[in-house]
């Protein structure tokens, strides 16, 4: 329902849309940086200035400015000290929740990502369950390796429980895999924006990154990378099988790899710094220093289907043939299966009536859903009628039997046109006169089958020979 400028339903961390204070409080804010939503509808959100995270549960029913129903990285909700410890946090910048209810937090200025499990049951303040990027939970140095961070700002986790991270200050994106089972401190498994774990060197190129803030794994298989410095939106696709320093597959935001302008455009950005894909698979960015938020489509596809000749009941099976413009698949429906059904591509008559195909292509990851249709008729069978010529008779030959058949099957009926000369009953003709007999052969047809063209036959009716009279004369002898 959303259009531009529509009004929002709701707002937490202020009591109302029209207040914009800072607070330390159950209901307060400062500086929130990210957040995530759970599968159960629980909100997460990376309270930064505060150093915490905030949980709200049964987040979109709540009404504006209610109360936080958890915090960690604080023992209260009135308490914002930056601490390095296994329950505190220093300007939390990225949150993530995996399918297992565990919280991923990237912890900016400690260096480090905190994983606390089954999150949403812990109480308020509670400890994390491990850390990454740091060798325990007192430590917080930066460092350019395969186990170190250099202020972190973005976490996300994908379906396998990879969990991936803008590792800022190092222009790198770090791969964790297994990162649950991971025992404190442990190396990373690859990296991107860099060609190996000791480099960290800013660049702009299609391998290359700068001050990566926010990074995006979908359920493809791809990460997306909000490279903030570089003002630009990355894509690598079959990310998890990558090597280090892999190049990247899509770049949005500027015209070519090798460009980092600042843009107030549609095709521009400035500083993004977070990403996420909704059900359709639209991609939003939040474009930071831009203050606007960005939202792009999947590719359009198109269908060519051509239009369909008629048809009538008992034609052959037949094949479709459509195509789409991406050169993806596609996928034939009838919407009319009283009438025809697919198989496959293969069409199959099986009443008369309109039959409706649908070609679909329900799109990827790239391309759009699209579907188009096109109908026909399927007619009744046609029909024809055998019916041979007839012997010319003599008025006063016996009645006889007629003989037709219809292709259909159907019994065909004989009608006489010229009932002066010849009458029918049933089958038999009667001769009641001298002249021409014409006898109609019709079949009407069913509500499957048509009429069956009339067929008609005639033949002469003739004057029989008149009777030899003998006359017998007397014998006179002379």
């Amino acid at each position: 329902a959303l259009t531009n400028g529509a009004a929002a339903e709701a707002v937490l961390g202020q009591a109302d849309f029209t207040s914009a204070t800072s607070a330390t409080s159950q209901s307060g804010m400062a500086r929130p940086f990210a957040l995530a939503l759970d599968g159960a509808g629980n909100l997460w959100v990376a309270d930064t200035n505060n150093s915490r995270v905030l949980r709200f549960d049964n987040a979109a029913t709540l009404p504006n400015g209610a109360n936080a129903s958890g915090v960690l990285g604080q023992p209260g909700f009135t308490s914002n000290t930056f601490a390095t410890s296994q329950s505190g946090m220093s300007f939390p910048t990225g949150v993530a929740v995996d399918g297992a209810g565990r919280l991923w937090v990237a912890d900016n200025a400690n260096n480090r990502v905190l994983r606390f499990d089954n999150a949403a049951t812990l109480p308020n303040g509670a400890n994390a369950s491990g850390v990454l990027g740091q060798a325990n939970f007192t430590s917080r140095t930066a460092a350019t390796s395969p186990n170190g961070m250099g202020f972190p700002n973005g976490v996300t986790v994908d379906g396998a429980g990879r969990v991936w991270v803008a590792d800022s200050s190092n222009h790198r994106v770090l791969r964790f895999e297994g990162a649950a089972a991971l025992p404190n401190g442990a190396a990373a498994s690859g990296v991107l924006g860099q060609p190996d774990f000791t480099s960290a060197t800013p660049a702009t190129s299609q391998n290359g990154m700068r001050d990566p803030l926010g990074v995006l794994a979908d359920g493809a298989g791809r990460l997306w990378v909000a490279d903030s410095s570089n003002h630009r939106v990355l894509r690598f696709d079959g990310a998890t099988t990558l090597p280090n320093g892999a190049t990247a597959a899509l770049l949005l935001g500027q015209p070519t790899f090798n460009g980092f302008v600042e843009s107030t455009s549609q095709v521009g950005m400035f500083g993004p710094s977070a990403l996420a894909l909704d059900g359709a698979g639209r991609l939003w960015v939040a474009d930071a220093l831009n203050s606007r938020v960005l939202r792009f489509d999947k590719s359009p596809q198109t269908i060519t289907f051509d239009s369909l000749a008629n048809k009538a009941l008992g034609d052959a099976p037949f094949a479709l043939n459509a195509t789409a413009s991406s050169g993806l698949p596609v996928t034939f429906t009838s919407t009319t299966p009283a009438v025809c059904t697919v198989s496959g591509s293969t069409v199959t008559l099986v009443a008369v009536g309109t039959c409706i195909i649908s070609a679909s292509q329900a799109g990827d990851p790239d391309f759009s859903a699209v579907s188009v249709s096109q109908s026909f008729t399927v007619a009744r069978t046609p029909q024809t009628i055998t019916f041979g010529p007839l012997a010319n008779k003599t008025l006063g030959d016996a009645p006889f039997a007629l003989n037709a058949t219809a292709s259909s099957g159907l019994p065909v009926v004989f009608t006489s046109a010229t009932p002066t000369v010849c009458t029918v009953s049933g089958s038999t003709v009667t001769l009641v006169a001298v002249g021409t007999c014409t006898i109609n052969a019709d079949q009407a047809g069913n509500a499957n089958v048509a009429a069956a063209p009339q067929v008609r036959q005639s033949f002469t009716v003739g004057q029989a020979a008149p009777a030899v009279v003998n006359v017998y004369l007397p014998l006179v002898q002379r």
